[in-house]
C-alpha cells in the first residue's frame, strides 16, 4: 500500500515522458516540436499557472516564517552544496547556475500537492502550496537574477544595472507571480471567464513541459554524466530533506504535520523548472532533462522510505 501510493504519484511523470519520448522515436513528432512546445511553456502556460497560484494565494497565508525559513533554507543548501562540489567540471557560470538550481528544485506542484494531501490529508493543502509558490516563484526569481547579473558582468555599473532590471522586467517568468502578489495583496477582482482560461492555459504547463523533456531526450545524445548525476542525486533526495527535517524539527517552530510536508516536499524528485529555464536561456538542457528522469525513478525508494517513517511514529491519520 506504501510503496502504492508514491507509485500512483510519480506514473504520471513517467508516462507522459515516456510519450514525448516516444511520439518522438517513431517520427511522429520532429525535434523542431521541442522547441516550439518549450517556447509555448516558457511564454504562455507556464507565466499563467504562476499568476494565478499567486494571485489565489492568500498574503496572510504566506506569513509563516519558520516554516518558509526551514523548507527555503533547504533549497539553498542543496544549490550552494552543487554548486561547491561542481567546482572542477569546467562548466559554464550559467550552465552551473541552472544545475544548481536543479538540486535544490522539487516538483513541488505537480507531484507534491496531490501526494501530501493522500498522506496527511486536507491539513496537508496549506502547506503544500506554500512550498510549490516558494519552489516556483521565489526560487525561480532568484536563478534568473544571478543569471541576468552574470551575464551583464564586465559592464559600468549604471548601465549593467540598467540591463539587468531590463531583462528581469521582460522575463514572463518573473513578471507572472509578481503580478500575481500584486493581485493577492490589493484582492483585486478576479473575473470568473478570464481566470478560467488561465487556469486551461497554466493547467497545460507541466504536462506539456514533461512531454517536451521525453521529446528532448529521444533526440539528444545521452552523455557521461555519472558523477555529476550521482552528486545531484544526493544532494536532492538525502541532504536536502535531512537538512529540512532538522530546521523544520528542532530549529523552528510548526505543527508538526506542516514541519513533515516541508521535509516530503523537499524530497521530491527534480521538478521542470530548470529545463524550462535552461531552454529560455537557449542552454543544452540534456543534464537536467536526465536529472528529472533520474532523481524520479530514485525517489520511488526514497520517499517511501520517509512515508514508512511516518507511519512508523503515527503521524499519519
Amino acid at each position: 500500500m506504501l510503496f502504492l501510493t508514491v507509485f500512483e504519484a510519480v506514473f504520471p511523470v513517467f508516462a507522459l515522458i515516456f510519450a514525448g519520448w516516444w511520439v518522438a522515436r517513431v517520427g511522429i513528432l520532429s525535434e523542431s516540436t521541442t522547441s516550439a512546445l518549450n517556447q509555448f511553456v516558457i511564454y504562455l502556460s507556464l507565466p499563467a499557472l504562476l499568476f494565478v497560484a499567486m494571485a489565489r494565494t492568500p498574503i496572510q497565508q504566506l506569513a509563516q516564517p519558520g516554516f518558509i525559513s526551514a523548507f527555503m533554507l533547504g533549497i539553498a543548501f542543496a544549490a550552494a552544496a552543487y554548486w561547491f562540489s561542481s567546482r572542477n567540471d569546467n562548466l559554464d557560470p550559467v550552465d552551473r547556475m541552472i544545475n544548481s538550481m536543479s538540486a535544490g528544485y522539487g516538483n513541488a506542484g505537480f507531484m507534491g500537492i496531490p501526494l501530501m494531501t493522500i498522506l496527511f490529508g486536507p491539513e496537508a493543502l496549506a502547506p503544500s502550496i506554500i512550498c510549490s509558490v516558494m519552489t516556483v516563484t521565489v526560487q525561480f526569481g532568484i536563478t534568473i537574477v544571478c543569471i541576468e547579473i552574470k551575464l551583464a558582468k564586465g559592464g559600468k555599473l549604471s548601465p549593467t544595472l540598467f540591463k539587468v532590471s531590463k531583462s528581469i522586467i521582460r522575463n514572463p517568468l518573473l513578471v507572472a507571480p509578481l503580478l500575481g502578489i500584486v493581485w493577492s495583496a490589493f484582492d483585486l477582482w478576479q473575473p470568473i471567464a478570464a481566470f478560467r482560461f488561465l487556469d486551461l492555459l497554466g493547467g497545460a504547463s507541466i504536462p506539456c513541459a514533461l512531454v517536451a523533456i521525453g521529446l528532448f531526450l529521444a533526440h539528444t545524445p545521452k552523455q557521461k554524466q555519472l558523477n555529476a548525476m550521482t552528486q545531484l542525486s544526493v544532494i536532492k533526495l538525502v541532504l536536502q530533506p535531512l537538512i529540512v527535517a532538522i530546521l523544520s524539527l528542532w530549529v523552528f517552530d510548526m505543527p508538526i504535520i506542516w514541519a513533515w510536508v516541508a521535509i516530503l516536499t523537499s524530497a521530491l524528485p527534480v521538478g521542470t523548472g530548470p529545463f524550462m529555464l535552461a531552454s529560455l536561456y537557449k542552454r543544452s538542457g540534456s543534464f537536467t532533462a536526465q536529472a528529472i528522469l533520474v532523481t524520479t525513478i530514485i525517489s520511488t525508494l526514497t520517499i517511501s522510505g520517509i512515508v514508512a517513517w511516518v507511519d512508523y511514529i503515527s503521524l499519519r491519520p
